[in-house]
């Protein structure tokens, strides 16, 4: 697994390990990652099938990519370590959390996917057209393909589209409710992607956790015009221990 370390202090006794979201890589992170270079020891992944490292040979669910950050982290130097996940990276953080606490001090969910939508009645129905009649279109001879799904789908290739399909229909509610870490929430109000509604059943279902709802962020200003005010939060997390 390709991991990028930026230029930290030697002797600081924190370790900070940031997984990015679906469809990117560690460079994602940067620009929120070292704002904390100065005072921890600062590691990005790329999980399996982005960025530098190769995708996995099999087809992986969240739980799978938990063990390889945790393998990871078996072979570093004892430090206080905290794992901190973008989106789908926060899907991990809950598996990790869940699994393996005792490799790590505290967990920080940005914008954490890993629940299931509360969907309208209308769109409901709306998706059950469209499913039914992408099955009728499917046995009617010499017409095209029809592409459906998200835009994450039909970026996805290979075996990383069953990956995707795999990990976005798992509901981690049960999951979280076994997270005992300090668990930092950070969700922007603005977020359609991962509403601020996740942050607040998280929440609800991580005894030991704390809520930071942001005005005016959304699922990736979190990251980047807003990284200063994110990172404030999760400086103030830190600090704590």
């Amino acid at each position: 697994m390709y991991v990028h370390a930026l230029p930290s202090p030697q002797k600081t006794t924190k370790r900070l390990v940031f997984l990015h979201g679906w469809d990117v890589s560690s460079d994602t992170l940067l620009p929120l990652a070292s704002l904390f270079q100065d005072e921890a020891e600062v590691l990005l992944l790329d999980l399996p099938g982005f960025g530098k490292t190769p995708a996995p040979l099999k087809v992986y669910g969240t739980e799978d990519y938990a063990k390889e950050v945790a393998d990871f982290i078996k072979t570093l130097p004892p430090k206080d370590t905290f794992v901190l996940g973008h989106s789908f990276g926060g899907r991990v953080c809950i598996q990790l959390g869940a699994l393996f606490p005792d490799l790590i001090k505290g967990l920080v969910l940005i914008a954490g996917a890993g629940l299931p939508y509360d969907y309208t009645l209308g769109f409901r129905i709306k998706a059950f057209f469209i499913k039914t009649l992408s099955k009728i279109y499917k046995k009617i001879p010499f017409l095209p393909p029809l592409h459906l799904g998200s835009a994450d789908y039909q970026a996805a290739k290979g075996i990383m589209r069953s990956i995707f399909v795999k990990t976005i229909k798992e509901d981690l509610s049960s999951k979280a409710t076994q997270v005992t870490l300090n668990t930092l929430l950070i969700y922007g109000k603005e977020d359609t992607a991962t509403p601020a509604s996740f942050g607040q059943r998280y929440h609800h279902l991580i005894p030991s956790s704390k809520l930071c709802l942001l005005d005016y962020q959304n699922h990736y200003t979190l990251l980047f015009e807003g990284k200063q005010q994110t990172a404030f939060f999760i400086r103030s997390f830190l600090n704590s221990f």
